[in-house]
């Protein structure tokens, strides 16, 4: 059985067994009608609390969104966020074929791929999706904070030394395309050439809603020397 209590008014709190599989002790076989939006439900199993949204229709995984019976989502707040909102992509080194993109001068240019299996992603299942071709990562989550870190290394395709530069491109900031520089924080840069394999890294805070995208992006300063991708990771982590 649930145990409720009223902490001030139209707030209601119910402590439950687990999120779900527990008929009549959990989140998914609760109706929440009478319940105010904003009502939260703490779950043993888990040890997490849930914040329930009237009006969401956030894709279900059972675990850090679970439906609410009378009407929108049991949404997680705190405890699994650090796993369950967290999402890595890498690219495969394994494929055998180097990928390499050609670049304009100071114009920003999305990731380099050889195809198919070019990355890998490690995320929550309706949470996040990885294109395994470009690697871009698409959030499907509710509006949250994320510390983005990225690092990416590679050389120069035409053999002389390049100064390249790495950042991160997302859909309600896209700098693909453009050549506008981004603050410290947001962009690296390196000189790279036939024999070097120099590590550039970036971290910006941004937030993010169900439907956004975040890319890898690179571009070439001096001239227009193809850049060639040894190794990319990019590790978003809610704020």
């Amino acid at each position: 059985m649930s145990d409720e209590n009223q902490a001030g008014i139209g707030l209601r709190l119910t402590q439950l067994a687990a999120p779900t599989g527990v008929a009549g002790n959990d989140l998914e076989t609760m109706i929440v009608t009478e319940y105010p939006q904003g009502a939260l439900a703490w779950c043993n199993s888990n040890a997490t609390l849930y914040a329930l949204d009237k009006f969401s229709a956030l894709t279900v995984n059972g675990t850090s969104i679970v439906t609410a019976i009378g009407g929108g989502r049991w949404i997680a707040q705190t405890s699994m966020l650090s796993t369950i909102f967290s999402a890595f992509v890498d690219s495969v080194v394994a494929t055998g074929t180097p990928a390499t993109a050609a670049l304009t001068q100071s114009t920003w240019t999305a990731l380099p791929s050889a195809g198919a299996g070019q990355f890998a992603s490690v995320g929550s299942a309706g949470i996040w999706s990885v294109s395994t071709t470009t690697g871009v990562l698409t959030y499907a989550g509710p509006t949250r904070n994320f510390m983005v870190f990225g690092q990416i290394s590679g050389l120069s395709g035409g053999g002389t030394t390049t100064n390249f530069g790495f950042s991160v491109s997302r859909s309600n900031a896209a700098i693909i395309g453009t050549t506008t520089d981004q603050n410290i924080e947001g962009q690296n840069e390196a000189e790279a050439a036939a024999d070097k394999f120099p590590m550039m890294f970036v971290g910006v805070l941004t937030a993010l809603t169900a439907g956004q995208t975040v890319q890898g992006c690179v571009r070439n300063l001096d001239g227009t020397e193809t850049f060639v991708m040894h190794r990319y990771q990019l590790a978003l982590i809610p704020f």
